[in-house]
């Protein structure tokens, strides 16, 4: 079975045999700070994932050793054309069952399956020349008749996931979502517009 279900405006590279994969996520613990720039894959998941909880498991100890601990936010920020569904909801959940307060900036562009992480931080911030995009997502599957069909219903089930969060992180109404949808575009939407919908909040 081949099926790609993804959501992104960029093409992805998967590094050869042998090819060094750089990863597009910088850490930087002793600030809490977290740096996306590329595409959401499973790596990147891993690696953002993997960073929240190590600082969520200290915070822990912390806060069990002095009863005054306060967590300090992590915060992401976001340069990325987007990826992954499945990986972007990996990033999601921990996001939202951090205890450890997290909040967003994006420094340039946040489209597509990193519009929707950009969305799940307690504070979202943007540079006033960022830009964001939202859009369908895109899959695509080779098998038989009752594979495929199966996936389109997976692939709707994500797709009203998606629509229900930004409907609830925003002032976004879902009849425009399903406009841009039939409209079959990309619905670009600049650092002014971000803020009037409420997706900047801060």
């Amino acid at each position: 079975m081949k099926q790609v279900i993804r959501c992104n405006h960029a093409p992805t590279h998967l590094p050869a045999e042998g090819e060094d994969r750089k990863s597009p996520v910088l850490l930087n613990p002793s600030t809490r700070k977290i740096y996306i720039s590329g595409n959401i894959d499973q790596e990147v998941a891993l690696d953002i994932v993997g960073e929240i909880n190590t600082i969520n498991s200290i915070d822990d100890t912390m806060e069990g050793m002095n009863d005054d601990y306060t967590r300090k936010p992590i915060t992401l920020y976001i340069n990325s054309p987007g990826g992954s569904v499945y990986d972007m909801m990996a990033i999601i959940g921990t996001i939202e069952e951090s205890k450890t307060p997290i909040d967003t900036v994006c420094t340039g562009y946040a489209m597509s399956a990193a519009f929707i992480i950009f969305l799940a931080g307690r504070n979202r911030s943007a540079t006033k020349w960022a830009s964001f995009m939202y859009h369908e997502l895109y899959t695509c599957s080779m098998n038989k008749l009752t594979v495929i069909k199966e996936a389109v219903r997976e692939s709707d089930r994500l797709q009203k996931e998606m629509d229900r969060y930004v409907i609830t992180k925003t002032n976004i109404p879902q009849s425009k979502l399903d406009e841009v949808r039939s409209s079959k575009q990309d619905w670009f939407i600049s650092y002014n517009e971000a803020c009037e919908l409420g997706i900047v909040n801060t």
